[in-house]
């Protein structure tokens, strides 16, 4: 699938951007307001300019230094350096600002999902982006949190977060897991499969809880047993869920901007459309936006006006929408 960037202003048309991304995974802003996607289809990182313009590819298909497989997300720290999280890989690669590779950490004691840097020596990673999943079985997998806080050295300084545990493995990671941002010390993030908010804070967890659209179904699951014709045993896995939050983002003036599913998934579809909802910070609805989108992923610009939504139509498409 291709990308495009489209400008949701009076008399704006969309343009074709290179043909680069085929399985995006995150999007976020950079601290100079260019557009930040990982890719794990094309084993790679994009940077775009705030106008559509590819600025910069980062990284192929392999598992060399400066090679990805299946890179789950993205960030950027204040001094330039962009930390990808390369999920199949079990690492963090880090770059300069040009894309030149500078080191890697390796991480071995859960999977790699969202990433997000905190100053210019640590950054927080989850097992999971909800999207793309790895398990790491074994006596390793031993420290079960929602979030893992490292230092630029590898070292793993505390992890935090309750977990809601699951006999199945793909259903307990998508109960954990949503989007999240950083604020100062502080995590806010939203369940994905539910209308909380929670909020990280000095060693403590709050809940708050927003409007819904609708009301999700209980989460479905199925695990069965097959025998193939070698002999060999598999176990398959499926889940039937209703995603409530797409994407979240913080806005400069305090409110949070939401991806709220505006109904129930059917069994054929991926995700349901979903509305821009912003939030206050005690999770009272303030604006909903009209447009619906079959969305994965949300950032706002630096100012606050822009609304960026990572989402597929015909292919994949980053919208400009205004606040």
């Amino acid at each position: 699938m291709l990308l495009f960037l489209v400008w949701a202003q009076a008399n704006a048309t969309g343009f074709e951007l290179e043909d680069v991304l085929f399985e995006p995974q995150s999007i976020k802003i950079t601290h100079d307001g260019q557009i930040l996607v990982a890719d794990a289809g094309e084993h790679a990182v994009f940077l775009f300019a705030a106008n559509g313009d590819l600025a910069l590819r980062i990284g192929r298909h392999g598992q060399g230094p400066g090679e990805f497989q299946n890179p789950s997300d993205a960030d950027q720290m204040s001094d330039g350096r962009i930390f990808v999280a390369d999920s199949r890989n079990g690492r963090v690669q880090i770059f300069d600002e040009k894309g030149t590779y500078l080191d890697a950490i390796s991480i071995s004691k859960h999977a790699l999902g969202q990433i997000a840097v905190i100053d210019n020596h640590s950054f927080l990673l989850t097992e999971s982006n909800g999207r793309s999943f790895s398990f790491r079985m074994g006596e390793n997998d031993v420290d079960k949190s929602r979030y893992y806080r490292y230092k630029i050295d590898g070292t793993l300084e505390k992890s935090f977060g309750a977990i809601q545990g699951h006999s199945n493995p793909l259903l307990a990671l998508l109960l954990n897991q949503g989007p999240f941002f950083l604020d100062g010390d502080d995590v806010i993030a939203a369940s994905s499969v539910s209308n909380e908010l929670l909020h990280f804070h000095d060693g403590q967890e709050e809940v708050i809880k927003y409007p819904l659209a609708f009301i999700p179904n209980e989460p479905q699951e199925k695990m069965k047993s097959i025998t193939t014709a070698s002999g060999e045993t598999q176990v398959r896995m499926s889940v039937q869920l209703d995603r409530v939050c797409l994407g979240l983002a913080p806005h400069p003036n305090g409110d949070l901007v939401i991806l709220r599913a505006t109904r129930h998934s059917s069994p054929d579809e991926n995700i349901a459309p979903s509305k821009i909802v912003v939030l206050s910070r005690n999770g009272k609805e303030k604006k909903v936006l009209r447009d619906a989108y079959d969305a994965q992923g949300i950032a706002v610009s630096k100012d606050g006006q822009w609304a960026f939504v990572l989402h597929e139509l015909d292919s994949w498409t980053i919208s400009r929408i205004a606040l």
